[in-house]
């Protein structure tokens, strides 16, 4: 468990990576303020969700090991 805790952190870096990438990409074609920022938001949720769904499968996976 100790390890999730530990890749929760960089979960939350990589979606606010791609937010910051997203929202650049968004804004070079001219999309509105809002909308990039909308756009870019739910592409870091789904960025998030996926990074933590693979944490908990490798922390499971490596319980399982007894690493």
């Amino acid at each position: 468990m100790s390890l999730l805790l530990l890749l929760l952190p960089f979960d939350v870096i990589g979606a606010a990576m791609a937010f910051l990438i997203s929202y650049d990409e968004l804004q070079r074609h001219r999309l509105g303020s809002r909308h990039a920022r909308l756009e870019a938001a739910r592409r870091a949720a789904v960025t998030f969700a996926f990074l933590a769904v693979l944490s908990v499968v490798v922390v499971l996976v490596l319980k399982q090991a007894n690493v």
